[in-house]
């Protein structure tokens, strides 16, 4: 599951149990993660790098 999948607001106790079931699970597999980590500079360069792009696609007139 990716961060995309983020489940609607919960509207009832039961469907609040499945987002912290959720939520819990994506946490404990972040923890899990062999990956290594990216440095924050680098991710905040790729960020400001795709924003930038997306305001000269989406340059009002």
């Amino acid at each position: 599951m990716s961060f995309h999948d983020v489940p609607e607001l919960p509207e009832s106790e039961s469907s609040a149990v499945s987002n912290d079931r959720w939520f819990r699970a994506n946490v404990q597999a972040a923890l899990e993660d062999a990956r290594p980590g990216i440095p924050h500079d680098q991710v905040m360069s790729e960020i400001k790098a795709l924003i930038d792009v997306k305001r000269l696609v989406h340059k009002p007139d």
